[in-house]
């Protein structure tokens, strides 16, 4: 059985596989790689997203509406504000503080003056205010996240004030444009605990039900997003198990490394096939959530990306490039592992010493100095394009040379297939699908000019049957997009097509809706439609079937496609 996941608003177009295609010439290929019918495991949502720290974006620089479009370019779903540990010490009421300010500390508000209010306003009157956030989601069509400050009311002994102030906001923005749905519970609770500067777990866990029940009653639809500090992962099992009834999403935060920390290896990440600790963790998350009946939590990555790569002796220093092809690879692990969101770090940060060629002080999507998306940008687009597709088996005839993933698109029949070369060698690839595309094209991403910036490059592909030969360079992301329709949209209800015989199909729908009636038509000609013609005729469905609705048809021709008209019954 070959299931195919699609979507249509009024017509369901079904384009089934049994092309006939003339003998291609001999292709002696590095590796085969063979990507059957789409299964119903599905793709998180809000996958592709950033970090917005509010006190490095002057809102000057995203008046000319370049930024914006960066943001629409790349494909970002999602953005995440004020930041990350910036949450602790964010005052929305009074955004300009000093960045760590603990603006409730009593000596603090000793000095905070009407005059010294007024100094701060002006001094911080460029920054991106959370009204000009939302005004910048609305725009790129993204998600917005925003952060819930619980740390100054820890650690200045005001919880009811604090959760009072949480309140406050979600009121206010429940009357905004686009109305926040997601609001994560502070930042890396337990992180440096001898600096006093983050909420202790063992502090943080019972803080978590009264926040959540006062946001939620005061926004009903509202999603929680809990979090502690990565060293403290056996505490989750403890979140889980205590306070998992008032938490929607876990996140956890993940910057890639290998051997130490703050440096990166070329060669162990090329040998690296699967991120264990993080499928272990995950792993790990989906029992206890399955162990305590909390089936209904998500798990997320809101602070994620290559970890600082110094320049060091024996090291490879972190370039624009390797951090492009380090964001595909996790990205890929990402899909796999069924996680719902998550949100690169940071979208800007302003280093002292930002030179890419020589620190690895290069982590941001929008470069500081330039204000320019980086070609990171193109990756992220590529994986927008998988938000709610659903994954199908990829097989690739030698292991551990190239990291693969097939996805079908959500919204219409395209099969999107991702592939990152980790030899530093080209690799030829033979690519067969269950069936022809019609049309196809593929992107690579490879180092560029200077060699530490990654750049694209866009390739048409001729499909002339259900196999195609692509050639990945050595060191490189190349990502594919084959389409099976021209252009429609497509159905929700999964679609599954037999072979019966030899000339033969059964088609499946199988979920029909009550009150509409369906019929199969068929052509050998696509762009032309007198040349469809009915094969089946109208079958109404008057109440709820229970079962799949069934439709018999024969190969036409060389290339055969079929459609499911799906209409109103009068």
């Amino acid at each position: 059985m070959k299931s195919l996941s699609q979507r249509q608003l009024l017509i369901v177009w079904l384009f089934v596989g049994v092309a006939v295609s003339s003998p291609r010439a001999f292709f002696a290929a590095d590796l085969v790689i063979d990507v059957g019918a789409p299964s119903n495991n599905q793709s998180g949502p809000l996958l592709v997203g950033a970090n917005v720290v509010y006190s490095h974006e002057d809102i000057r620089s995203w008046q000319d509406g370049e930024k914006i479009q960066a943001l629409i370019d790349s494909g970002i779903n999602n953005l995440r504000y004020p930041g990350g540990h910036l949450v602790s010490f964010w005052d929305w009421e009074f955004p300009y503080h000093n960045a760590y300010a603990n603006f409730w500390d009593p000596s603090y508000i000793a000095q905070l003056t009407e005059a010294r209010k007024d100094e701060l306003r002006v001094e911080h009157a460029n920054r991106m205010g959370l009204e000009d956030f939302l005004a910048i989601c609305r725009e790129v069509g993204a998600e917005p996240l925003v952060g819930i400050n619980m740390f100054q009311g820890y650690r200045n002994g005001r919880k009811q004030d604090s959760i009072d102030k949480a309140v406050r906001l979600v009121e206010w923005c429940m009357k905004q444009d686009p109305k926040p749905r997601y609001y994560y519970l502070d930042n890396e609770a337990g992180h440096q605990p001898e600096r006093n500067n983050h909420i202790p777990v063992e502090d943080y866990i019972p803080l978590i039900p009264d926040y959540s029940a006062a946001i939620k009653e005061a926004d009903p639809g509202a999603k929680i997003i809990a979090n502690l500090i990565g060293g403290q992962w056996n505490q989750v099992r403890n979140l889980i198990e205590q306070v998992g009834d008032y938490v929607d999403i876990y996140e956890h935060h993940w910057y890639y490394f290998n051997r130490v920390w703050g440096e990166f290896y070329l060669e162990d990440w090329r040998n690296e096939f699967s991120f264990n600790e993080q499928n272990n963790r995950i792993n790990q998350f989906n029992n206890w959530k399955n162990q305590y009946n909390k089936f209904h939590l998500q798990f997320a990555y809101l602070e994620w990306n290559i970890g600082p790569a110094r320049e060091t002796p024996g090291a490879t220093t972190g370039t624009p490039f390797y951090q492009g092809l380090v964001q595909a690879d996790v990205l890929m692990h990402m899909i796999r592992n069924d996680v719902y969101m998550a949100s690169v770090w940071p979208l800007t940060w302003k280093s002292n010493n930002p030179d890419p060629a020589a620190t690895g002080g290069f982590r941001s999507l929008i470069d500081p100095e330039t204000g320019e998306v980086t070609a990171s940008g193109a990756i992220f687009d590529a994986f927008s394009l998988a938000a709610e597709g659903r994954m199908a088996p990829l097989e690739i005839s030698e292991p551990n040379q190239v990291q693969g993933l097939a996805m079908q698109a959500a919204d219409r029949d395209r099969l999107l297939v991702y592939l990152l070369n980790k030899t530093d060698q080209p690799q030829s690839v033979e690519l067969n699908l269950v069936r022809t595309p019609l049309a196809a094209s593929y992107m690579t991403y490879t180092a560029g000019e200077p060699a530490y910036y990654g750049q694209t490059q866009e390739y048409p592909l001729e499909p002339a049957g259900p196999s195609l030969e692509i050639t990945l360079p050595d060191t490189s992301f190349v990502f594919a997009q084959l389409d099976f329709d021209e252009g429609e949209a497509l159905v929700p209800e999964p679609v599954a097509i037999e072979k019966m015989q030899s000339d033969a199909y059964r088609i499946s729908l199988e979920s029909s809706q009550r009150g509409y009636q369906y019929e199969l038509l068929g052509t050998e000609r696509l762009g032309q439609d007198e040349y469809w013609r009915s094969l089946q005729s109208r079958i109404p469905v008057f109440h709820e079937l229970g079962e799949p609705l069934h439709f018999d048809a024969e190969q036409l021709g060389e290339r055969s496609f079929y459609k499911i008209r799906k209409t109103a019954i009068d």
